[in-house]
């Protein structure tokens, strides 16, 4: 043990007093500081379905706390079409129009970079089409929807649909997650919360307007073994909110969970 003697002396006061410090010699230790991605508050698309010759897609990624945030990247086709730089809040894209030996399915994506190296990344589909030839949008992943939301006001039907890959992931394993609007106009926002075992590890917001966006699973790590459950709010534009949840879990390789999985 150690003693370290100091004379304070107060600037406005003559009192002196002497205070007596002790530490030990062991080193302190010091957590390391938690890195936390970026955070991408909302997507709008234009519409997802393109009429080859005539019409432009568009994409608007709104970024919170840009100042964190190295660089935004946007994908199309796996290929980088822009590139918005630090302090970019809102981060957008036009491309079209396609030629109609481009006709069929096209992946958008973006990648953001925080400046701590820790990065954010969601994905969406849209199609370049001939005329009013569109896909039905079950098909875009094999089966019916995982789940489906409806928000309804006097005007029409708004309807929020999520398809998932799977149930259960195993560590290291992958997936993905797509969310569609059909009838968008009539929901104002659709916020997600994903807790893991009870808390709370990520909050996706989707704006009204938003045709599709997507959210890829994985490759899940030791960290992220447990049950997750994710919150959906689904708010319509005549204010009412309808709120659902959904469950998968992540195990270690050669686990089992107690109960069996259904379908969602």
């Amino acid at each position: 043990m150690h003693y370290i003697f100091m004379r304070y002396t107060h600037t406005k006061l003559t009192t002196l007093a002497i205070i007596a410090l002790s530490f030990a010699t062991t080193a302190p230790v010091f957590a390391a500081p938690l890195k936390i991605a970026p955070t991408i508050q909302a997507i709008v698309t234009s519409n997802p379905y393109v009429r080859a010759d005539k019409d432009k897609f568009s994409l608007h990624v709104e970024i919170k706390s840009p100042a964190t945030v190295k660089k935004t990247e946007v994908f199309v086709d796996g290929k980088v079409v822009k590139t918005c730089k630090t302090g970019v809040s809102v981060c957008e894209l036009n491309v079209g129009p396609f030629a109609e030996d481009v006709l069929g399915e096209h992946v958008y994506s973006f990648v953001a970079t925080g400046k701590n190296g820790m990065t954010a990344t969601q994905w969406g589909n849209f199609w370049v089409t001939i005329g009013d030839d569109v896909p039905d949008a079950t098909d875009i992943l094999t089966g019916k929807p995982n789940l489906k939301l409806y928000a309804h006001n006097k005007n029409g039907v708004g309807v929020f649909e999520l398809f998932q890959t799977k149930k259960q992931f195993y560590v290291g394993e992958k997936g993905n997650r797509l969310f569609l609007m059909r009838g968008h106009a009539q929901v104002e926002s659709v916020v997600a919360v994903e807790t893991l075992d009870g808390n709370e590890i990520d909050t996706t917001e989707i704006a009204g307007g938003t045709y599709s966006a997507g959210r890829l699973l994985g490759p899940f790590k030791d960290a992220d073994v447990g049950e997750h459950s994710i919150e959906y709010t689904v708010t319509g534009k005549n204010g009412k909110e309808l709120v659902t949840t959904l469950t998968y879990w992540v195990l270690q390789k050669g686990d089992v969970i107690s109960a069996p999985v259904s379908n969602f």
